[in-house]
């Protein structure tokens, strides 16, 4: 259960302005349309945290900043997931077999997403071994031991996770070191890049609710009309008070 300080951030969250424009596009007939944009931060972002390391100094580096909450100098928001909802037998999803690697003691990417009918390989670059774990509320946590990396073979492991939920990731005596799985069943969802921007090809035309959600931020959403042959953008600015 979410405690109540979260769910005041969450709803604290102001949506300061849309920008909502639909352009021609030459798209081949029957590929359906482009859903495009950009979400950008209204304020001051908080500086992230950071942590002086000792031990496996010579693997993880001096120091190390958390990663949750990346804004582009342009105020883009970095890791944001934007989903179009309500599409799930579509198409099967982009990342129905998803990878995330551990290197320098990070987690690449910090969110991964994850399909409930596919697969999740977990692979381990660093010449240390890392004790990984999560909270979770429907699936069985995971509570896995990535050996390190000092032969030839790369340790992997191959994790089936079946519910939607975002995972928090965590590792023992590392409390830098976190990361998301994003578990879904709706194939078009997207994760924002280092400027806040994301694309979703390939939309049946229609309206749909889109449903974006950030560590920080919580969720917000906003219905958009996405047409065949044509390119949607929006230009999404949120504000909220981080404390």
């Amino acid at each position: 259960m979410r405690d109540r300080s979260w769910t005041q951030k969450t709803r604290r969250i102001g949506i300061m302005a849309v920008f909502f424009i639909v352009s021609q596009f030459p798209l081949q007939a029957g590929a359906g349309g482009i859903f495009e944009g950009q979400i950008v931060y209204r304020g001051n972002p908080p500086k992230p945290k950071q942590f002086g390391i000792v031990q496996d100094s010579q693997v993880c580096g001096t120091s190390q900043y958390t990663k949750e909450f990346l804004v582009h100098e342009g105020h883009g928001i970095q890791n944001v997931v934007v989903t179009i909802e309500h599409l799930k037998e579509l198409r099967t999803a982009p990342f129905e077999q998803s990878i995330m690697t551990i290197r320098g003691c990070e987690f690449w990417p910090y969110i991964t997403l994850v399909s409930t009918t596919g697969t999740l390989n977990v692979i381990n670059g660093d010449s240390i071994s890392h004790q990984i774990s999560t909270q979770s509320l429907r699936d069985p946590p995971i509570n896995t031991h990535m050996t390190a990396a000092l032969t030839e073979k790369t340790p992997v492991k191959t994790l089936r996770i079946r519910f939607p939920e975002i995972l928090k990731l965590q590792v023992a005596f590392r409390p830098w070191m976190t990361g998301y799985l994003y578990v879904t069943d709706l194939p078009y969802t997207v994760v924002t890049d280092g400027e806040g921007r994301f694309k979703i090809v390939d939309v049946p035309e229609g309206r749909y609710l889109i449903k974006a959600w950030h560590e920080k931020l919580g969720y917000f959403s906003k219905r958009v009309r996405i047409k065949e042959g044509e390119v949607s953008s929006l230009k999404w600015v949120v504000g909220h008070n981080i404390n």
